[in-house]
């Protein structure tokens, strides 16, 4: 939910920055973006795939299936970090959090399912 959720407002913003750029503003924005990637987002990340790795017996199979795409993502993103794919192939390769939109729908309902089992006793 947070990093959705960070997400949502960086891309407002971003989208709302466009309109009426002010320059430095605009560029403070990205360095902002950059930093809350590689400082929270990326690491918050990291932690879902280890989890996912440590406990992926106890996974639905529909959630697991989503393991490989979110490595990819995140590998795609730290290259980029790094500076070492260019925007072509970034561009060619999952890379965003839209990518992963039906791993989000995937655990939402597992979610539900599972509470829903839990209250039922």
């Amino acid at each position: 939910e947070e990093i959705k959720a960070k997400d949502k407002i960086r891309s407002d913003i971003s989208n709302s920055s466009a309109n009426g750029k002010n320059d430095d503003l605009f560029s403070q924005g990205i360095e902002y973006d950059n930093s809350q990637l590689r400082d929270e987002i990326m690491p918050a990340y990291e932690r879902m795939i280890q989890i996912m790795r440590d406990n992926n017996w106890l996974a639905e199979e529909s959630t697991r299936k989503y393991l490989p795409l979110l490595i990819k993502v995140v590998e795609v993103w730290k290259r980029d970090h790094k500076k070492v794919i260019s925007n072509q192939v970034r561009l060619s390769l999952p890379h965003s959090d839209k990518d992963l939109q039906g791993f989000y729908d995937d655990l939402e309902y597992n979610l539900k399912v599972l509470r829903s089992k839990v209250k039922k006793g």
